[in-house]
């Protein structure tokens, strides 16, 4: 997992919006979301599985959790919720996306020749390919493990399932990475071949 970054843009929201001005409120709210930034940028990306846009979403989550945070009750775990404004942001930002694939993806297979053989990718993109094939829970859950070092206790407070759950899903996730990273490389050096065959 030594492609994944360990830093990231920082992302805090803009604290003058009308009637807020620099209240106590927006103060203990950014004093906590600073605390928690790094991991909830890993859970961003483990729902989009798309690290520049995990960017986009922990941006818009902290907005939206600024604006909420009226309904955070102190004294609980602020993780725990943090975490799951970022959830429900990325998951809209990924149905977001996923359809504006399909369209692009639509038009490409109107455009592309028959005959064309994609170029081989490269090990990193062979990487993201294999962890965004990785199961939401299961790349969050690894996220927050690999990159972020935290323990299975509060990978499973984060994301609010047991911590037996949480050590499976990266044992799980590390066995079918390992696999499906062995089968893409398959590929590319197939088609590696097959390009150096059809060469004049």
């Amino acid at each position: 997992m030594d492609h994944v970054p360990t830093s990231h843009p920082r992302a805090t929201p803009a604290t003058d919006s009308p009637g807020r001005g620099s209240s106590r409120a927006d103060t203990d709210f950014l004093t906590l979301f600073e605390a928690s930034r790094q991991q909830m940028w890993l859970i961003a990306a483990g729902v989009t599985g798309d690290r520049s846009q995990a960017d986009d979403v922990l941006q818009e989550a902290a907005i939206i959790a600024m604006r909420k945070f009226a309904t955070f009750e102190p004294g609980t775990n602020f993780n725990a919720w943090m975490a799951e404004v970022t959830r429900n942001t990325a998951r809209n930002a990924r149905r977001k996306d996923l359809r504006a694939r399909r369209l692009v993806q639509s038009a490409s297979r109107h455009l592309r020749r028959d005959h064309h053989t994609p170029p081989p990718a490269p090990r990193d993109s062979l990487i993201l390919d294999a962890v965004r094939s990785l199961e939401e829970t299961a790349r969050t859950c690894l996220l927050l493990r690999v990159v972020g070092g935290l323990s299975y206790e509060s990978i499973a407070l984060i994301t609010q399932i047991p911590q037996g759950t949480a050590m499976s899903h990266v044992f799980r996730a590390r066995e079918k990475l390992r696999a499906h990273l062995a089968t893409l490389e398959s590929a590319s050096a197939a088609a590696r071949e097959l390009d150096g065959r059809s060469a004049p």
